[in-house]
């Protein structure tokens, strides 16, 4: 080892009361100095000078630390470094490359000639080892001592009789008392110097007990408290569930938001389309002035924030419910995000017939996985699929240890209840984790996961289970979330979430009742007279957006929103239904009636390229269609408009048969 050796103990320990009569300020000035005392400034000097006098640090009158004392200086300034029990930036891997050498590391790894520093850290937290450590009789038979090279015997030895001081240590650590002043230490040391100076020797050296100073500066030892945590550490129950909402709750979300991001970008894909890159992206005005009309979300983590990231999204989803598609213009020769049949058809449909098209998708992305048995396509890859985020580890497991099936099988136990979001989130956490739970003849897995700690799997499978909630559960409407007077969050599952876990064939989609009403203006405006998603997502359809809030004017009934709805199919009638459906007052009259006209001077054409050959002469022309057939048509007797060819296939034919070509 690096920091410990020689007499390092027995200088440590000679000068252990010295230290503990120093005031903390004077502890923390002598953690700063590397050599003389006079070197950071002569003020302090004068100030911590007595002190360091009274208890034998610097020698006389003369402001030099006492040459004894450096390796307590270099212990102590460790210790000083790498706090493990009041710093939550603590460094297991800085602490390791610190105290032992790389012939230590390879030892403690059995990894050949290179340390595998993540190795070091998932066994210096790994609760088993201590487990094994504790309940082993004799130290040759613990199961995580080093076999490789054999040269650790050397380096670090133990015997019964050191390992049988370390469990006392570590024992008295698991019970709640971790962790040990070194003053408690300092009286087994007098009784027997040598064997507590292996003993602590060893005891670092194998991860097992590390050493630091608390905030008061004074040195302890102890496990880290992570690894306490696991070593003691019970699995909870699956959270108990109430009927009905919590007291004082009151709902946070229960609007399928993303169908109203869908509704908003199909909208503004009519009639034009919208403008975009090489990649598929939108550019950023059209990205801004779609996200400026946006339906404002509750301040909750779990809640897709970004309003950027959202227009995004629906883009995604849009692109593979194959509600949009890119495709150049005829007119300008540019690529544009255009609205499809399915997309008009989607607009004219209800949020429940909309609702589940989203989510027979995702089932069928998830059932053509476990058929397959292939990697699902991620979101990430604008494709989705049932899960929104990728675990490579896991997999490797077959469909009755697939993690989406996991996730839905704990969600059917919640039935209708309303369940505490974060108290199942750690049971999930804790109890229902694969990454802890893997089966032994997972040995592929098994080496995937070798370096990850028991925090590290809780937090990745607590992620990787909050992900069905933050991209599927709430932005579908598939779990409804509230939030009580104490701030804590619950979640009660939807018929839609019901169907999407498996548990039900079919769902009826519960419409979320909501107190805010609209009037209807007799100069067109629509006003809010309290936040209300549902009537935002349905007046999107058939009025143009005015207002960024979600209260006061919002929208306005004007003749181009009115004329883009009927091309998708909507007619007057379900107009002014989807009006009086929301309004607190009769509609208008005046309303209605102008509603009914502006449908009713709607109009379809079709455009179309085409491609024209004009010809100086009426026999130029006559031949040309002799030799195209039944491609071409006359516009008039010397002009003739080419089916079936592009302008270069065009090209090249005419040029084989001798005809020269003039472009305009």
């Amino acid at each position: 080892m690096k920091i410990i050796f020689g007499n390092t103990w027995e200088v440590f320990f000679a000068n252990l009361s010295a230290w503990s009569q120093l005031s903390i300020a004077a502890r923390k000035y002598f953690l700063k100095i590397t050599g003389d005392l006079n070197l950071p400034d002569r003020e302090n000097n004068a100030v911590f000078r007595a002190e360091f006098q009274s208890c034998g640090f610097i020698e006389g009158d003369c402001l030099r630390l006492a040459p004894e004392l450096r390796p307590l200086r270099r212990l102590m300034t460790s210790m000083h470094r790498h706090r493990v029990f009041n710093n939550s930036n603590f460094d297991l891997v800085e602490y390791c490359r610190e105290h032992l050498t790389n012939a230590d590391c390879i030892t403690l790894c059995n990894s050949g000639w290179n340390p595998h520093w993540q190795t070091l850290r998932r066994m210096a937290l790994d609760e088993h080892r201590l487990k094994s450590f504790i309940d082993c009789e004799q130290i040759e038979t613990w199961e995580a001592l080093p076999t490789s090279r054999a040269f650790h015997r050397e380096a670090c030895p133990m015997n019964d009789a050191m390992a049988a001081v370390i469990k006392q240590w570590l024992k008295r650590c698991l019970d709640g008392k971790a962790p040990l002043s070194f003053q408690t230490i300092a009286v087994e040391y007098a009784k027997n110097p040598e064997l507590v100076s292996q003993a602590l020797d060893a005891a670092i050296y194998y991860l097992l007990l590390f050493p630091a100073l608390n905030n008061e500066l004074e040195p302890v030892f102890g496990i880290i408290p992570e690894a306490g945590h696991n070593f003691n550490f019970t699995k909870p129950k699956f959270p108990d569930g109430i009927e009905k909402i919590p007291a004082g709750a009151s709902v946070v979300a229960e609007t399928p938001y993303l169908l109203n991001d869908i509704t908003l970008l199909l909208v503004h894909t009519t009639p034009d389309g919208l403008a975009c890159k090489t990649n598929g992206r939108i550019y950023k005005r059209q990205q801004d002035a779609l996200a400026a009309e946006l339906t404002s979300l509750p301040a909750y983590t779990l809640f897709a924030t970004d309003r950027h990231a959202r227009v995004r999204s629906a883009i995604d989803w849009s692109l593979n419910l194959k509600l949009i598609e890119r495709s150049g213009s005829a007119i300008d020769n540019v690529e544009r995000i255009c609205i499809t049949n399915s997309g008009r058809s989607w607009l004219t449909s209800s949020v429940g017939e909309r609702l589940k098209a989203v989510l027979d998708t995702l089932l069928r992305s998830y059932r053509e996985r476990l058929s397959r048995r292939t990697r699902p396509i991620y979101f990430g890859e604008r494709h989705v699929a049932f899960a929104s985020q990728s675990i490579h580890e896991l997999e490797i497991f077959n469909n009755d240890n697939d993690p989406q099936k996991i996730v839905a099988e704990s969600l059917g136990k919640c039935g209708t209840r309303w369940l505490p979001l974060d108290g199942f989130l750690n049971w999930q956490a804790e109890a229902n984790n694969p990454f802890i739970n893997i089966a032994a003849n997972k040995a592929r897995a098994r080496f995937l996961i070798r370096d990850m700690t028991t925090s590290d799997k809780k937090r990745r499978w607590r992620d990787y289970v909050a992900s069905f909630f933050e991209d599927r559960f709430f932005p579908l409407g598939c779990a409804c979330l509230c939030q009580d007077d104490q701030g804590k969050y619950w979640f009660r599952l939807t018929p839609a979430g019901v169907y999407l876990i498996g548990a039900s064939n079919h769902f009826d989609y519960e419409e979320p009742q909501s107190t805010g009403k609209i009037l209807v203006q007799p100069n067109f405006e629509v006003v809010f007279t309290a936040a209300n998603p549902a009537a935002e997502s349905e007046l999107a359809r058939c009025a143009a957006r005015v207002g960024t809030g979600a209260v006061g004017v919002v929208f306005h009934i004007t003749r181009d929103a009115i004329l883009n709805a009927t091309d998708c199919g909507m007619k007057p009638e379900e107009i002014i239904a989807v009006l009086k459906k929301f309004s607190d007052k009769p509609l208008p009259a005046n309303v209605a009636t102008q509603i009914n006209d502006w449908a009713a001077s709607y109009r379809q054409v079709t455009i179309r390229p085409a491609l024209l050959v004009s010809c100086p002469d009426k026999t130029t022309a006559s031949l040309l269609q002799s030799m195209m057939r039944k491609k071409t048509s006359f516009i008039n007797e010397t002009t003739l408009e080419i089916e079936g060819k592009t302008l270069p296939e065009l090209k090249k034919l005419l040029k084989k048969n001798g005809f020269g070509l003039r472009e305009i």
